[in-house]
């Protein structure tokens, strides 16, 4: 698995699911979560706990 240093590295990467995972990266940002990177991949905070996780595969996509 390859390691991001931003979300922007992270979701520029991606041929087949750039704008799903910036339409996620866009309601994620309209929550009171905070976005930073955590083992090289896009994760969501709340009060220094992991919420939201961000991840994309050959055939999919979505957050854990």
């Amino acid at each position: 698995m390859k390691r991001f240093k931003t979300v922007e590295q992270f979701i520029a990467q991606e041929d087949r699911w750039q704008n799903e995972l910036t339409n996620l990266r866009d309601i994620l940002n309209g929550t009171p979560l905070y976005e930073t990177i955590k083992w090289g991949a896009p994760s969501y905070t709340f009060k220094g706990e992991n919420v939201v996780g961000m991840a994309a595969f050959k055939e999919c996509f979505g957050l854990s």
